[in-house]
């Protein structure tokens, strides 16, 4: 989903008075970065071949879908225990796109 991959590249924390992204920080951060910008591709293609009669990609959808909103949501707790850092809408934006191809997924899994 192209929501998941825009928001690797918006504010990922606040220190102060400055503002990181994913890609800024580098080592684990871009780590992290990268595989939700694969799981964001991966997600969009399903979802794009899985519109036809292949009812088997939306369920692929869902798992790559799903698996992206559950690894965003514990890298939002693990965030939220360091006092010093400021969550930036980077984490929301992509949790948002994970949810969305969440139910995309369903929804295309239902119409089949």
């Amino acid at each position: 989903m192209a929501v998941i991959i825009i928001g690797t590249f918006l504010p990922y924390i606040t220190v102060g008075d400055q503002s990181y992204t994913m890609f800024s920080l580098g080592g684990p951060a871009k780590t992290v970065a990268i595989l939700f910008i694969v799981l964001g591709l991966l997600s969009g293609v399903f979802a794009f071949f899985g519109k036809g009669k292949a009812w088997w990609l939306s369920i692929l959808n869902l798992v790559v879908s799903g698996l992206a909103a559950f690894l965003i949501l514990v890298h939002i707790k693990k965030l939220g225990k360091e006092a010093a850092n400021v969550i930036g809408i980077s984490v929301y934006v992509i949790a948002m796109g994970a949810v969305i191809g969440v139910l995309s997924s369903i929804m295309g899994i239902m119409k089949k």
